[in-house]
C-alpha cells in the first residue's frame, strides 16, 4: 500500500514497521523507485535515573519523529548517504495504512502497467475516509505532514 501512495520523487510517508512492531519506517519515492528506511531508536542516558529516546536514520538523532522529518525536509538532506534519497512532499492520509490493508484489502492491489499507462493512472490520488459507517473517496491532500 505504501509503495502505491508514493509516486513522485520526494513523496514520503511514515508508517508502522511490519517486521518490527513498535518501530517506524519512512517510505519514499526516489529515482522512480520506492525506498524504505527504518527509523532507528537510540537510548541516550542522561544519568542513572533518566534516559530518553532519540530517532535517527544514519547520523543525527532527534527527540521525536516529527523533529526528524522536519530536519530532513527543511534541509533537503538525504535520509541515506548510500541511496541519496531526499524527501520533501508528505503524503497525508485519513486512515493508517494498516486499516486500509486489513479492512479493504488494498494491500493486495498491484498495478501492472507500462510507463505511459502508469503516468495516466498516477494523475489522480485517492484516499478513503470513514464517516458514520459510510466510505467516501477524496483526493489525497499533498501538504504538511506535521
Amino acid at each position: 500500500v505504501a509503495e502505491n501512495l508514493v509516486q513522485r520523487d520526494g513523496d514520503f510517508l511514515i508508517r508502522d514497521s511490519l517486521s518490527s512492531p513498535g518501530n517506524y519506517v519512512l517510505t519514499c519515492q526516489w529515482k522512480n523507485t520506492p525506498q524504505h528506511f527504518k527509523i532507528n531508536k537510540r537510548v541516550v542516558a542522561i544519568n542513572e535515573a533518566y534516559s530518553r529516546v532519540q530517532y535517527l536514520f544514519e547520523k543525527e538523532g532527534f527527540d521525536s519523529v516529527p523533529a526528524l522529518v522536519r530536519y530532513y525536509v527543511g534541509n533537503r538532506e538525504p535520509v541515506s548517504e548510500v541511496v541519496g534519497a531526499i524527501i520533501f512532499q508528505p503524503i497525508n492520509r485519513a486512515l493508517p495504512l494498516r486499516c486500509l490493508e486489513e479492512k479493504y484489502g488494498v494491500g493486495s492491489i498491484r498495478v501492472e502497467a507500462g510507463y505511459s499507462e502508469r503516468k495516466s493512472l498516477t494523475s489522480k490520488r485517492l484516499s478513503l475516509n470513514i464517516m458514520n459507517g459510510h466510505t467516501q473517496d477524496h483526493t489525497l491532500s499533498r501538504g504538511n505532514l506535521l
